[in-house]
């Protein structure tokens, strides 16, 4: 061995010391000097010293480049911290060389964001909603979170009477509220504190306050008229008929690029199979092209992945998994009643766009694109015109409906389980349907960003599809940009 080559490995040991927080005793790490490629094992390396809980290791497989000069990895971890009270997912947790990667920090529910640190440093101030952008990334990066809860105005660790004074007294006049004590206190979302910010305190103070799972809404059970109301839909939108459902929750939002990619990569690690590995605009924008069959499998890795009982199988007898293939599922294979994530039934999802409106749209009798992403040279008649954007808007860019969902109309055609049976709905008044069993087709609803053409020959974008009762149907191996999906969980 050569004295360079020597000191270059002297050199790496010491710089492996000082500033590799991933080494791991009697882990071996595969490592480039110059031109050469060696293994550099650690056998006298505590990991308790380099490895904080949570963290990340660099496994062997990954290229050390740039050594010893400049000691530059050319892969980064991002290490999270134990985290309490919230989820932290970064995308990617592994970052090549001056790329960046996609923090998404969501709170437990009945907490808020309070602080969120890089490497020790406070950047809640680059938190943008719920996002965290690392650009540039030239190092490891170790993310931690702390979260409030909501309401605990004395940040004594309780939601009590105290609190909900404070909130009383803010609302009156007889205390300022300061930009901490909103990000504590502001609960409802409607940019002020009020009564209703106070009267959640007082039910969070009492025991009666239930909280919904993160990300989602609570729909109250309920009974509502299905279809066109107003009679001036399609013929598939008759009778109108009284539907019975029971309360469930549903995501906010629609599923985001982000969500779906942590799943997928989970799924397709735990033996899930999938024909299309899905895209997106970005991150927080819907995914989009993914067939119907695999947005059932990846509903169902989601349920295990966060420990829940899926809800989709195979067989009648409910004992194989729904995991690979296409699979034609019928309303017997389904476990209707365990606490895994589904697609919504399509009278649970009028249900939940109309959130006890009875109008055309569940903004009245026009909707502008102010309100939704559909195409403003189509609007309904009478009403008025608008940009057309030409592509997916991120979720959450107009507001919400009464019951506090984002995009139930446009951006994305959202799937449904139901099959499309045929041109009319059976009469007659029903609880918790599940729809036919027969049929080629499963159900869309909500309407779309609009495309002049979608590889189906049809025209989207109309304002006509946004309406609460609009159906079309959806080939379950059909994979479209206008077609996007949301969860929804039985309520215990």
């Amino acid at each position: 061995m050569n004295r360079s080559l020597l000191y270059n490995i002297c050199w790496l040991f010491i710089w492996m010391i000082l500033a590799c927080p991933g080494v791991v005793s009697g882990q071996s790490y595969t490592v480039r000097i110059g031109s050469g490629i060696g293994i550099v094992d650690s056998p006298n390396f505590r990991s308790s010293i380099f490895l904080g809980r949570g963290m990340v290791v660099y496994p062997s497989q990954y290229d050390f480049s740039h050594m010893p000069n400049g000691a530059i990895f050319n892969k980064y971890a991002i290490i999270l911290n134990d985290i309490v009270n919230g989820t932290i997912s970064c995308n990617p947790t592994v970052v090549k060389f001056d790329s960046s990667t996609l923090c998404t920090i969501i709170p437990s529910a009945g907490y808020y964001i309070a602080m969120i640190t890089d490497n020790g440093r406070d950047v809640t101030a680059n938190v943008a909603g719920k996002l965290y952008v690392l650009n540039n990334i030239t190092f490891a990066h170790t993310i931690s979170a702390t979260f409030g809860k909501l309401g605990d105005f004395n940040n004594d660790g309780n939601v009590d009477l105290i609190d909900a004074v404070i909130a009383l007294q803010v609302m009156s006049g007889v205390s300022s509220a300061t930009q901490t004590l909103y990000s504590r206190a502001e609960i409802i979302g409607d940019g002020k504190i009020g009564l209703a910010d106070a009267v959640y305190i007082l039910q969070k103070a009492a025991g009666l306050r239930i909280e919904s799972p993160i990300g989602m809404v609570l729909i109250p059970a309920g009974s509502f008229q299905m279809g066109d109301t107003a009679g001036e839909g399609l013929s598939d939108e008759r009778p109108v008929h009284t539907v019975t459902v029971s309360a469930f929750y549903m995501d906010k939002y629609e599923v985001t690029k982000a969500l779906w990619d942590e799943v997928y990569t989970w799924a397709t690690a735990n033996g899930y199979t999938f024909d299309n590995a899905g895209s997106g605009s970005a991150a927080t924008y819907p995914v989009q092209n993914v067939m119907w069959y695999d947005v059932v499998k990846w509903l169902n890795a989601r349920s295990e992945k966060e420990g829940r009982t899926p809800v989709y199988y195979t067989d009648v007898a409910q004992t194989i998994i729904y995991k690979t293939g296409q699979a034609n599922l019928v309303n017997a294979m389904v476990k209707w009643t365990v606490n895994g994530y589904r697609l919504p039934t399509e009278a649970e999802w009028e249900y939940a766009i109309r959130a006890g409106t009875t109008t055309r749209f569940y903004t009245g009798d026009c909707i502008t694109t102010d309100q939704a992403n559909f195409d403003g040279n189509k609007p309904w008649s009478g009403c008025p015109t608008g940009q057309y954007r030409g592509s997916t808007t991120p979720v959450g860019t107009f507001a919400p409906n009464p019951w506090g969902l984002y995009d139930m109309a446009g951006n994305v055609f959202e799937m449904i389980w139901d099959h499309y049976w045929g041109s009319t709905y059976p009469s007659g008044s029903v609880t918790n349907p599940h729809g036919s069993n027969s049929g080629t087709s499963r159900i869309m609803r909500g309407g779309d960003f609009g495309l002049y053409f979608d590889g189906f020959g049809v025209v989207t974008g109309y304002a006509s599809m946004l309406r609460s009762s609009y159906r079309t149907e959806l080939i379950p191996t059909a994979v479209s940009p206008e077609a996007g999906f949301r969860s929804v969980l039985n309520q215990p």
